[in-house]
This record gives C-alpha cells, structure tokens and sequence, in this order.
C-alpha cells in the first residue's frame, strides 16, 4: 500500500505538474474508456522521490527497452505498467532496505509522442496536430489551427481595395507623364519645336491636370531647345575665332615668304658686286644673315600655321562630338522612359484585374460562405466518417476536415 509523504517546499510545483500530466493522460487516453489507466512506454520521464533517502532522488527516463534503472531497486520492465504497478513494485524492492515505513512517490511526464491528439485538415489557417483535452468540441480543434482560412483577395479586405484604387488613379497620373515625356524626347529628336498631344491617353483625368502636364513638357523642351541653340552659338564663335587665327597666321606667312624672295633677289646681286669689288664681303655677310633670320621666322610661320589648322580642326570637332553626344543622350533618355511606360502600364493592368476580382466577389458573395465539417473516427473495426457541428465532442485520435461551399452528397459508415 502506498503512503503519502509529506513533499517538502520547491518540489510541490513539481510534483503538482507531474500529477496533472499524468491525471490528464489517464483520463484522455483510449476512445473507448477515458478513464483507462495510462500505460508505461518507452521515452516517458518518471521521477522518484523517498521521503526516507534524498540520495534515491531523481528523473529517470524509460528506455527504448521498456526498461528503467534505480539504485537499491535495480532493472525494472517499466514498459506496459501503470503508474500504481511502478510504484508497489519499487516499494517492494526498496522496502526490505528501511526500517520504518517507506514514503515512495513516483510522479509522470509522458512522452509528448504519447500524448492523445487530435489532427485538423481542410480549409483552416494551419492545418497539423494538436493535443487533445477533454470535453474538446470541433470548434476548439479548428481555433487551435488558427480558423477558418481566408483567402487573400476576401471580401472584408477593404484595405486593400482602397490602396489599390489610389494605386490606379496614382498610375493613371503617371502614365499621362511619361506619355508627354516620350513626346517630348521625339520632337527634340527631331529638332521640332512643339510637343504633338499623345493619342494613348488615359481617359477621364481631369483636362486641367493633362495641360498642366502638357506645359511643363513644353517648357522643358523649350529649355532643352535654347541649350542646344546657346551650345551651337558657342561652337560657331570658336569656330570662326579660329579661321581668323588661321587667316592672320597665313597671311603672317605670305609676308615672311616675300621678304626671303627679295631678300635672296638682292643676296644673289650682292654676290655679283663682291666679286667685281664693288660691295664689301662684310655687307654681303651681313645679308646672308637677314635671309638666316627670315628663314627661322618662316618655319616658325609653318609652326603656328599647323597649331592654327589644327585649333580649327578641334573646335569642328568638338561641335560635332557634341552635337552626337547629345543625340546619344536623347535616343538613351527616350528608351528609358518608353521602358519605364511600359512596366507601369503592365502594373496598372494588373491592378485593374486585381481590383475587378474584389468587386466582383463583393457583388456576388454578399452571404458568407458556408462551411461544413466532418469527423474522420478510426477504431478496430476501420475509419468512419461523422458529420458533425462546432460542438461536437470529439475523441483523441480524431480527424477534423473543415469545407467550404456544400457539402455535397456524403455517407456515415465505414469507408473504403
């Protein structure tokens, strides 16, 4: 016979969860019988506690043999055994070792794989296994799984219809924009001065809205249009400013080169007198060395001649260089922003359907979906099927199937 000891301070919480572990699992286990006694098995954590020796105090899980070890009680086949049949056999075994009467307490932790549960399947939120508990409805099992499951485009999401209608109005807005922008980008292309009203407009935007849209295009392509013209004034300013250069050089150049004709005209002359000793060597020497002089000064002429040609041929180039660059600029911003309409039509196309989706199911679901549910029961005999209400009681082991819509054509009974 057992005997109740006295459980000292610190260890009455433990031993109060253990004995409600065990009440649980000893009156939920079994459809036949709730009040079946839980067996043994392998993996259930047992804690022993002899109010005689603190030293015997301890967890002791059963083995995946059924088995269990103690001190002073040795091997015990655990395995299939209730609680009370684990008790009288261990003080039994201990007993012989104590004088006075042994105060032997053994508290139970089942395995939570041991535990009765129950599964919820259907169209519920988390569909998966839960504990049982008893007196458990069809409506507890489902709040377990988290309720009935909404689909994302519900009804009662009025949410998410508004900021889709702000989205639309918002694209519709934009799409106007980059319309007027690809009209923009092409009438610079093509050196035009206005801006031709796109024909894809959106309908139904407000006309005060479109002009306004319509006027900072202009006046942006106005803008552009007086860049490009200051631009091309520049280049033709640097262009001519380096013709006169070339110009001045040249004619810089033509002088030098007179002056060496005459120069070696009255060279060849003074040659002539030196040697008939009318002129002086030193003044023929002298002449040779203006004509030296002009010599030096008409390669540098050729110098700055190339530099001039070569100042002309840069500054051509640069306005034309940049004049492509910014056709280049142009033909890339226009790609862009025709790209960007683009993925912004697909999006409001998209939240155009998604939108028409919500307003078709506000009109035509007015009434909430029924739902049904279904009991799958599996005993010796087979799997039966229940139907069932939210508070039907249900069993450990059972299955709960939620449906939406009818439950068309079922049959109780055994199934196949």
């Amino acid at each position: 016979m057992r005997t109740i000891g006295l459980i000292k301070t610190g260890r009455a919480a433990r031993a109060m969860a253990f004995a409600a572990g065990a009440l649980v699992t000893g009156i939920a286990t079994g459809a036949a019988n709730a009040q079946e006694a839980y067996e043994l098995r392998p993996g259930d954590v047992l804690e022993f506690w002899v109010a005689q020796d603190e030293q015997l105090n301890r967890d002791v899980t059963i083995g995946p043999d059924g088995r269990l070890s103690l001190p002073m009680v040795g091997h015990l086949a655990a395995e299939g055994m209730t609680l009370d049949e684990l008790e009288q056999e261990a003080a039994d075994r201990l007993r012989r070792f104590y004088t006075e009467d042994l105060d032997l307490t053994i508290m139970l932790q089942p395995h939570p794989s041991h535990m009765p549960s129950v599964f919820v399947a259907g169209e519920v939120t988390q569909p998966g296994v839960f504990p049982y508990r008893p007196g458990m409805m069809v409506l507890h099992a489902i709040t377990l799984a988290g309720g009935p499951y909404r689909t994302a485009l519900a009804v009662s999401d009025v949410d998410r219809a508004i900021l889709l209608r702000s989205e639309i109005e918002a694209g519709r807005k934009s799409v106007v924009e980059l319309n007027f922008a690809v009209a923009r980008l092409e009438a610079e292309l093509a050196g035009a001065d206005e801006i031709a009203v796109p024909a894809d407009l959106e309908p139904g935007l407000d006309a005060a809205q479109v002009a306004e849209i319509q006027r900072r295009e202009q006046a942006l392509l106005q803008l552009r249009r007086l860049e490009r013209t200051s631009f091309a004034t520049t280049s033709d300013q640097l262009r001519q400013t380096s013709e006169r250069n070339l110009e001045a050089v040249r004619q810089q150049q033509a002088t030098v080169v007179r002056r060496k004709e005459l120069l070696e005209t009255r060279l060849a002359s003074a040659t002539t007198l030196v040697d008939r000793g009318h002129m002086q060597r030193s003044q023929l020497l002298e002449q040779q060395g203006d004509l030296a002089l002009l010599d030096a000064t008409a390669a540098e002429m050729d110098a700055q001649l190339a530099a001039a040609e070569a100042s002309l041929i840069t500054e051509q180039g640069r306005a034309a260089d940049g004049t492509r660059e910014r056709q280049v600029e142009i033909v890339t911003e226009l790609n862009d922003t025709r790209r960007q309409l683009e993925a912004l039509v697909a999006r409001l196309a998209d939240n155009r359907r998604a939108l028409a989706v919500y307003e078709a199911e506000g009109a035509s679901n007015a009434e909430e979906v029924p739902v049904t549910y279904r009991i799958i029961r599996t005993t010796d005999q087979g799997a039966t099927e229940i139907e069932a209400e939210r508070s039907t009681i249900i069993q450990p082991g059972d299955l709960v199937e939620v449906v939406k819509g009818a439950a068309g054509s079922r049959v109780a009974g055994s199934m196949d």
